[in-house]
């Protein structure tokens, strides 16, 4: 059997400013070698780094920044996400745009217009109403459509800032 150790911190973050209460472990696994594991609200977000090239995780952790950061801990979380509330007022910029250049008349701009109410990203790309449709194209889906930021990309960025707060902090602490 072997057995191997490792220097693991621990650390609980509270009376955050907008966040509840975060708890890091930081799990030096070996030289250049660790893991990070985040929680909050239930949530819970953990990334392995094989070569760090810093002396701890925690100062790896650091150094990276927060694009990095999410990327290896939430791979799938995006920073923006679709603002399906915009969606009709950017088929309408479409219409305006292509009544100003001639290719709609007063009465097809006028019909799309009142479609466009009614409409969304979704139901353009499933054919409906035909006419907006047949307006937006073919591949309604590669326009570029509307986005907002994203509220758990920015609440998981604004963890991994208190997570490097609280590194530093206890690094800058005197060791007994």
């Amino acid at each position: 059997m072997k057995i191997e150790t490792s220097k693991v911190t621990r650390l609980r973050l509270t009376e955050l400013t907008s966040l509840d209460p975060v708890e890091v472990i930081a799990d030096n696994i070996a030289e250049h070698k660790g893991k990070v594991t985040i929680t909050c609200y239930g949530q819970s977000w953990t990334a392995y780094w094989g070569s760090t090239g810093c002396d701890s995780v925690e100062e790896f952790f650091c150094s990276a920044g927060n694009d990095y950061l999410i990327g290896c801990l939430s791979p799938m979380l995006t920073s923006r996400i679709q603002d399906k509330d915009a969606d009709s007022e950017f088929i309408k910029s479409k219409i305006l745009k292509a009544r100003r250049a001639g290719e709609l008349t007063k009465d097809e701009a006028h019909s799309l217009w009142w479609d466009a109410d009614c409409a969304d990203r979704d139901s353009i790309t499933f054919g409906y109403p035909s006419d907006l449709k047949e307006f937006m194209g073919e591949e309604p889906w590669h326009l570029d459509w509307p986005t907002a930021p994203n509220h758990d990309y920015t609440y998981l960025s604004r963890i991994c800032d208190a997570v490097k707060a609280a590194f530093n902090e206890v690094k800058e602490q005197p060791h007994d």
